[in-house]
């Protein structure tokens, strides 16, 4: 389940959400939700995984260092 504010809308005729400043984007999980927030002209990526999921392309936090999985 997906859920958005109003300062997020999907780009017409494309399957890009695009996030507003102040706009929320949150994706839940099995375990947890992963939410993406514009403020101040800065992306805050909340919740992630602190542990590689082994999932090619996924995001994780190393130990405080954004970082993708290679699979």
């Amino acid at each position: 389940m997906s859920t958005y504010n109003a300062k997020v809308y999907e780009q017409q005729g494309a399957d890009t959400f695009v996030v507003d400043e102040g706009g929320t984007l949150s994706f839940n999980t099995t375990t947890t939700a992963v939410t993406f927030t514009v403020t101040s002209g800065k992306l805050i990526v909340a919740n992630i995984p602190t542990a590689d999921p082994h999932v090619a392309g996924a995001l994780w936090a190393n130990v405080g260092v954004l970082t993708i999985s290679a699979g």
